[in-house]
């Protein structure tokens, strides 16, 4: 049981640093084009539950 939590607390640290990199290149670099990456993220997440896929739990 608490590896399955120390998992779920991972791939949650590493969302929330790719949302936070997203949006720092944004504003930083001022192109528009890194917020894809929040894009896919967040796509990721929501196809998730359904394909029981995910990229951070196969790392």
């Amino acid at each position: 049981m608490e590896e399955e939590v120390s998992k779920v607390r991972a791939h949650d640290a590493i969302d929330g640093i790719l949302y936070l990199l997203s949006v720092g290149l944004t504003l930083y670099t001022s192109n528009l084009d890194f917020l894809w990456i929040a894009v896919a993220v967040g796509g990721l997440q929501l196809i998730s539950p359904i394909t029981k896929f995910c990229p951070v739990y196969s790392i």
